[in-house]
């Protein structure tokens, strides 16, 4: 009669299960990656194209200037067709070295003695260059005011100031928009004529635009 094989005991199975055991975490060990080497050094960081060495040999751009001059035909078209208010209201129009218009508005053709409200006179006038601005809107204005040396300078600052925030805020309310002008106040501090006689104090007492463009 043929003998049926003996089943394995339970030490032997218990002994084939801890060497699968070992096997499987010896397979898990091998197949990880290696620990990174914490001794080893770490790279060095990039260096930016404004620290190479030849990053100064570089071409530079050339900056691009900022146009602040009117067109010659612009400029002639302007000062044509503000002659005549000009005249007629007592404010002397010139040409900047620059390019660009001054028209300057002094003594009581502006203000009156210690006043900052507009003259009629140079009412009219700022309504022609109103006028002239809207039909050429790449014009931009700087309006500063000034003062003769009657009075302390702190209140002439003040008062020079409230001339030229007069003329813009008329230039603003006959279409001319905020961003194209710009204001300020000089006191006693730049006069064109003597402060000891009053033509020349009438001459001080005066506000200055320069008419220039904005192109850019």
């Amino acid at each position: 009669m043929q003998r049926l094989p003996t089943p394995p005991t339970r030490a032997v199975r218990v002994g084939a299960l801890v060497a699968a055991t070992g096997l499987a975490l010896l397979a898990g060990c091998a197949s990880q990656s290696p620990a990174p080497n914490t001794d080893a050094a770490a790279p060095p960081p990039p260096v930016l194209a404004s620290q190479s060495p030849a990053y100064s040999d570089l071409p530079t751009r050339p900056v691009a200037t900022v146009a602040r001059t009117v067109p010659a035909s612009t400029l002639a078209q302007v000062a044509s067709a503000l002659a005549g208010p000009a005249s007629e209201n007592g404010v002397q129009v010139s040409t900047l070295p620059a390019g660009g218009l001054l028209l300057r508005a002094t003594g009581d053709a502006a203000f009156g003695s210690a006043k900052a409200s507009l003259s009629p006179r140079f009412t009219a006038f700022l309504q022609a260059l109103a006028h002239e601005m809207q039909a050429h809107g790449e014009l931009t204005a700087d309006i500063t005011g000034h003062s003769d040396s009657i009075g302390n300078a702190r209140s002439n600052e003040r008062l020079s100031a409230a001339r030229a925030n007069a003329a813009l805020y008329y230039l603003t309310s006959h279409g001319v928009a905020a961003a194209r002008l710009v204001a300020e106040g000089k006191g006693q501090r730049e006069p064109i004529a003597s402060n000891d006689t009053a033509d020349g104090r009438a001459a001080n007492r005066r506000v200055d635009i320069q008419l220039v463009s904005d192109q850019r």
